[in-house]
């Protein structure tokens, strides 16, 4: 299948030529596109490198601001709801990849970059196969940082993963039989993990190496999805709308998990199109850009704290649809109907609206994948 990877960046990304080592060795330079997204702070350095690879016979697509700005016209109602300066800039990648036909879609932050050792394109290729055997666990979360040889040696979690989980004792792990397609694949990192800014600022962590066992993820089991290193079906794109961030919620601004709900909107589509996720290989190095932990930790506090009662609505509702847009749809009335219901810490009126924009914005992608679906695909020049 023809991959597509995508990346945003305000660098001159340092994954690029790692990328390309990979695809090289393992002869899957034809297999792949890559497309670059810039934004307005990103350096010219980024195209003259991306051109550079290019001119190597690397199918690197460095997408300028005016060839964004030409493409999203076609999508007047997303076109608004995808802003500068701002990590959603990916959206128009994964509009790009559907539009130019791609077959995967894998998503990559411009800190990640691909190991030697893993065939890349090959690991994540293993969507729409069949898997024969599936975990789920008592409390329908598995952790996988659990995979991951950490150190030092404290029982982390990823991103996104709730604390009511963390806080009850570790469910045990159950393998059972189920003839499933796979529809995303979770890529681990090592070196610095994905963990969340309060357990970040608590110790630094490094991760050396992982228990190399694969696993595959039934319908109904969840974990958090990020954006560094996860492949999904193109058919799944429509269901994977990166949510814009940086709203108020009540004196705080949540930030910093626009792809945390992207991969967990995304695995609720999965399990009602009876997919499996896949979690394991590819790895990446996780060469985290410099952060002020402290910021962070304000930046995620209110998404922390809303996917307390987020998550748990998620695991119970139940949604209707026979591919990903009905499903899709259906899972944005359903949390439209629920927001006034939600009653735990931050949700009030601003976590209300906020939220609303979201349901919003998932419409709109929605329409703009429609519309790539029912048209022919856009004829881009880009001027690396």
């Amino acid at each position: 299948m023809r991959a597509a990877v995508v990346c945003t960046t305000i660098f001159d990304p340092p994954f690029l030529a790692p990328l390309c080592a990979n695809l090289e060795k393992y002869a899957r330079i034809d297999e792949c596109t890559i497309w670059i997204i810039p934004d307005r702070k990103t350096p010219p350095a980024a195209a003259e490198n991306a051109a550079l690879f290019q001119s190597r016979g690397f199918d690197v697509r460095f997408v300028t601001l005016e060839e964004q700005t030409a493409f999203l016209a076609r999508f007047p109602d997303i076109q608004p709801l995808i802003p500068y300066n701002s990590d959603n800039r990916r959206n128009v990648g994964f509009l790009l990849a559907m539009d130019q036909g791609a077959d995967l879609l894998i998503s990559i932050d411009d800190d990640n970059e691909p190991r030697i050792q893993d065939d890349f394109i090959a690991e994540h290729n293993i969507l729409n196969r069949r898997t024969n055997t599936v975990i789920d666990s008592e409390n329908g979360w598995f952790n996988i940082c659990t995979m991951l040889h950490v150190q030092p040696k404290f029982p982390i979690h990823p991103r996104g993963f709730p604390y009511r989980i963390r806080q009850s004792k570790p469910p045990v792990q159950r393998h059972r039989t189920a003839d499933l397609p796979v529809g995303m694949n979770v890529g681990l990192w090592f070196d610095d993990p994905d963990i969340d800014a309060i357990t970040r600022n608590y110790q630094h962590f490094n991760v050396t190496g992982w228990d190399e066992r694969t696993r595959y993820l039934a319908p109904g089991t969840w974990t958090p999805i990020n954006t560094q290193n996860t492949a999904l079906l193109a058919e799944l794109i429509p269901a994977y709308y990166y949510i814009p961030m940086d709203a108020p919620i009540d004196g705080l601004r949540i930030d910093r998990f626009g792809d945390i709900l992207s991969g967990l909107f995304c695995k609720k589509v999965c399990d009602q199109l009876g997919f499996a996720v896949r979690v394991g290989g590819p790895i990446c190095h996780h060469r985290r850009t410099p952060h002020n932990l402290f910021k962070d930790l304000h930046q995620e506090l209110a998404g922390i704290a809303l996917l307390e009662e987020l998550t748990a609505w998620l695991e119970q509702v139940r949604l209707t649809g026979s591919n990903a847009s009905q499903a899709y749809l259906s899972l944005a009335d359903e949390l439209d109907a629920a927001l006034p219901h939600f009653k735990g810490y931050l949700w009030g009126h601003d976590a209300r609206a906020f939220f609303h924009k979201v349901t919003h914005g998932m419409r709109a992608w929605i329409s703009a994948t429609r519309t790539i679906g029912n048209a022919r695909p856009t004829t881009l020049v880009t001027a690396c």
